[in-house]
């Protein structure tokens, strides 16, 4: 049985002890990081010695090469991007293992052996771990962590295992990941994670029941970690394996995950073995480097020139890349191949491609010598922004156009919100249409 995580130079202090704790654990078992920023050995492994058998694996090991990876890298921020590489990364370890594979999330730690997980593994080709294996019953319902646990699947993806047979699986799901890692609370997508849930009706598979696995805030709200000397122990057992998720941070270990929490994540001091977990967890991570590591920048939120992609072009790109595979056209330009001008100027045009009609009273209202150098469609759209930006307009239309753009931002910047946030969408959405009533309102002016 080997282990793997993946993980971004940023995650390099967490992949260290998750390699430590999983090696001490279970000897003879080697282990497997697929670093996504590009660091050599040296710089992963600086200050790490010591900690056994760690195998570094390049994107082009698990078969995703340079172009593919820019493609991912556009579409998807760091999280969905992580999940699109979890299918292929199994897939690459399962290969070079006679045994089973096993995959935790960087932020996670092994506290005893997972022979039972391999084993387990081994015997049925696919172990999934549940968010939760008990209920805390009709009358204690929590409905923002069990709405979550809804939205989030049934089954998480911070430990999973495979075994020989888990082929056509693994395939199955790096497919439906490349393209579909995505969030989206409207329609209950919740990126490479929701896909087991559908995976579990079409592949045997093994759920594990072992209550000392994926321990997380999300499952401890009745339940307490007991020490026994330096002994970690759950629900009777040993503890296994703990999900330091939520955006834990080491510099205050105090809490389980970032600020504000969520209501049903218990407090510290009502869980004081978990409390002593925490501690120990956020000193194994400063010792291994995590203020150093953490104030790297997140490598692909920024365009090679540091311009940051708003969230509202990842949506764009993804669809018209998933259009050009689908019918054989060429595919979108994207910054980390194309480079940055040539995305932002296709990207910009992309998304108002719905927009044709009222590009052409653009062109008729600022008169016909214009609208007949303009034509349709994108022309007449870059010609309006040149104008609107100074080019041969009289001083008083160049100030509406101004207004037409800071409302079209606005608005644009209101679709974006109403897309990231479901429950507020039809309040989004009114301002949406209130805002291009006035826009409409300013064009007319314009005539």
């Amino acid at each position: 049985m080997d282990g793997c995580t993946l993980a971004s130079a940023r995650y390099t202090a967490h992949a260290r002890v998750l390699a430590e704790s999983f090696l001490a654990h279970n000897p003879g078992a080697r282990f497997w990081v697929l670093d996504v920023d590009g660091l050599s050995e040296g710089e992963f492994f600086s200050g790490a010695g010591g900690i056994g058998d760690v195998q570094l694996l390049t994107l082009a090991d698990v078969g995703v090469d340079e172009a593919e990876f820019h493609r991912r890298a556009t579409i998807y921020a760091a999280h969905a991007l992580a999940g699109s590489l979890k299918a292929p990364l199994l897939r690459t370890v399962l290969a070079r293992t006679a045994g089973a594979a096993v995959y935790m999330d960087a932020d996670t730690c092994v506290y005893a052996d997972l022979a039972e997980l391999g084993r387990l593994a081994a015997e049925h080709a696919l172990v999934f771990s549940p968010h939760v294996l008990t209920h805390s019953g009709q009358q204690e319902f929590v409905p923002q962590l069990e709405e979550n646990l809804v939205l989030g699947g049934v089954f998480n993806t911070g430990l999973l295992a495979v075994g020989p047979g888990a082929a056509r699986f693994l395939d199955w799901w790096a497919t439906r990941t490349a393209r579909h890692s995505i969030f989206d609370a409207g329609s209950q997508r919740s990126q490479d994670q929701g896909w087991l849930t559908v995976a579990a009706a079409l592949f045997g598979h093994h759920v594990l029941a072992d209550p000392g696995c994926n321990v997380a805030a999300w499952n401890v709200m009745h339940r307490d970690v007991i020490w026994d000397g330096e002994r970690a122990t759950i629900d009777g057992g040993p503890l296994r394996h703990f999900h330091f998720a939520l955006g834990f941070d080491p510099q205050q270990p105090q809490q389980l995950g970032s600020s504000p929490q969520p209501a049903w994540v218990p407090a510290l001091g009502d869980r004081p073995g978990v409390a002593r977990l925490a501690r120990e967890y956020a000193a194994r991570l400063i010792r291994h480097g995590y203020r150093q590591a953490w104030q790297r920048p997140i490598r692909y939120a920024a365009m090679p020139d540091g311009a940051p992609i708003e969230p509202w072009m990842r949506p764009v790109y993804r669809s018209a890349l998933i259009e050009a595979e689908r019918t054989g056209a060429l595919e979108p330009p994207n910054p980390f191949t194309h480079g940055e001008h040539r995305f932002l100027g296709w990207v910009r045009l992309r998304f108002v491609d719905g927009y044709e009609p009222l590009l052409d009273e653009i062109a008729n209202a600022l008169g016909s010598e214009y609208a007949n150098r303009a034509g349709h469609g994108r022309a007449a759209l870059e010609l309006g922004w040149a104008l609107a930006r100074g080019a041969d307009v009289l001083a008083q239309r160049d100030d509406l156009l101004r207004r037409v753009g800071e409302l079209e931002r606005v608005r644009d910047e209101a679709v974006a919100w109403a897309q990231r946030e479901a429950a507020g969408r039809g309040q989004a959405e009114a301002g949406v249409l209130e805002r291009d009533a006035l826009i409409r309102e300013l064009y007319a002016r314009l005539g």
